[in-house]
């Protein structure tokens, strides 16, 4: 009988990816799944080889580094696990010598004590197998499924808005579409977190911002709140189309990529310019000029954060450096577009003052291994927040300045939350205060007389109603400002709580 052949490494190395991408299949591009494949195949490659080194035979080495592979890559699934069991680890890395030395156990083993290695290879073969033909599996039919849907697409009409005239683009206005994710409302602010905001929106007001202090957020998700405000309508229609049990976001990712606020700027020239957002449902990587300010996908992030390497590079390079990295360069860059050819449609959505925590109130770095030890979530939720609030208050308006006074035609900024904030998860939502979670910053600056068409209780899905009808002469009804909660597993059942937060806002 020949020798069994040893395929289970490359096979240990393709599962984890394989099974990320099943379960993000909706809002990841296929081509980050390749780039991550190509990545951990080298590894396993590198690993591999360096077993061979030591033990000098092939089948031996495969073991290893098979090994070497499950735990590397069970690790964050592992922490997570015992985290959410009620299991907290006071020291993260306690972990990270438990995993060593089991590793150093079982290698042990494999390389003194074992002789046959033809069974286990067999048998980490079929297991290899099966875990990649499943993966495999669930990605196949939904693509397929998706892939079918799509070409459909042009069968479907879509609602555009039309040009009403042709304006002179040497006049038009660089637009600004900046969203500030989970950035409450003043008095929601004032109320639970405790917190006086009133220095920033003091600077707005003196910069000529008009400041809705009533708005609320659509929905309660962002990827719904970004669909919804970028094709300045409700989603009712989408959710007829693909029903409301339905978790699949590729519809909305797609209205995202593909809005009706660009294709009508189109008309009059508009340059479409996408910040990367670390965030792969608000990735817009078809816009004229897309600039990533990131250095890794979220896909590749939260690959990583399966593996030990966070616990192991932490005190040199954390994942929080990655966001740190992000909102700061983006910042740094977004003024920069001032000097390109107008006109131009800015998109950019930063995660701050959402979670995670990453700044101190200077702006000082976090740690990653403190919102691992917490003990309550309510109270370090509020703290955290009210700090990173303050530094992006601070690196906003430092934006804000260069923005306008680099501007030869005063631009318009619309400066907005997508949702506001909840200490639960949203699946609870009975638990859900639906004026914390809707109520949101919603500020315009709007030259000329633009903010005459505004009212305090603006919801995003007019804002470029109001815009379009100002700057372009358009004739677009304003809807009713409507607010809508949903729950992650079912995102499209959608609770009307229109009438309930405003009831509260009463009292």
């Amino acid at each position: 009988m020949g020798k069994t052949p040893v395929i289970h490494p490359v096979l240990f190395a393709l599962y984890p990816v394989l099974f990320l991408y099943s379960y993000n299949i909706d809002k990841t591009p296929v081509k980050q799944m390749f780039i991550s494949i190509i990545i951990t195949i080298l590894f396993t490659v590198i690993i591999w080889l360096l077993a061979g080194l030591i033990v000098k035979n092939i089948q031996k080495a495969g073991l290893l580094a098979s090994l070497f592979l499950i735990l590397f890559f069970t690790y964050g699934r592992a922490y997570d696990l015992l985290y959410y069991s009620g299991i907290k680890i006071k020291e993260p890395r306690y972990l990270l010598i438990i995993w060593l030395l089991i590793f150093i156990f079982i290698s042990y083993f494999l390389i003194t004590k074992c002789r046959e290695f033809h069974n286990f290879t067999r048998i980490l073969n079929c297991i290899g197998v099966i875990l990649v033909s499943i993966s495999l599996f669930n990605i196949i039919i939904p693509l397929t499924n998706m892939y079918l849907y799509n070409l459909g697409l042009s069968e479907r009409t879509e609602d555009t808005i039309k040009q009403v005239e042709r304006l002179k683009t040497d006049n038009l206005p660089n637009i600004y579409y900046i969203i500030l994710d989970s950035y409450v409302r003043d008095d929601v602010l004032k109320e639970v977190y405790k917190y006086d905001n009133s220095d920033f929106l003091n600077y707005l007001k003196e910069k000529g911002f008009y400041i809705a202090d009533k708005s609320r957020s659509n929905y309660c998700q962002t990827f719904l709140s970004v669909a919804s405000s970028l094709n300045t309508n409700y989603l009712d229609n989408t959710v007829k189309l693909i029903g409301d049990e339905s978790t699949d976001r590729s519809e909305l990712i797609r209205m995202i990529q593909y809005n009706r606020v660009v294709s009508f700027l189109k008309q009059y020239d508009y340059t479409f310019v996408a910040f990367s957002t670390g965030y792969n449902e608000t990735e817009i990587w078809n816009a004229d000029l897309y600039i990533n300010s990131r250095p890794v996908t979220e896909f590749q992030f939260i690959l990583i954060m399966t593996t030990p390497l966070p616990d192991i590079l932490g005190d040199i390079i954390s994942p929080y450096d990655v966001y740190r990295y992000q909102f700061l360069h983006t910042l740094e860059l977004l003024p920069e577009t001032t000097k390109m050819k107008s006109p131009i449609f800015i998109f950019v959505h930063l995660q701050g003052p959402h979670t995670p925590f990453i700044f101190g109130e200077n702006g000082e770095k976090t740690s990653f291994f403190t919102e691992r030890q917490i003990t309550s979530k309510e109270t370090y939720y509020k703290e955290g927040y009210r700090k990173q609030l303050h530094f992006v208050n601070k690196k906003v308006k430092e934006t804000i300045d260069k923005i306008i006074s680099n501007s030869s035609v005063p631009p318009v900024i619309i400066l907005q939350g997508d949702h506001g904030t909840a200490f639960v998860n949203l699946d609870d939502i009975e638990h859900i205060n639906p004026k914390q979670m809707l109520s949101i910053l919603n500020a315009y600056y709007l030259p000329g007389n633009g903010r005459e068409k505004l009212y305090r209780d603006i919801t995003p899905v007019n804002s470029f109603r109001v815009i379009f009808n100002y700057y372009f002469n358009t004739n677009l009804p304003i809807l009713k400002d409507k607010s809508y909660l949903s729950t992650e597993k079912h995102p499209y059942k959608f609770m009307d709580v229109t009438d309930k937060i405003n009831i509260e806002r009463r009292k």
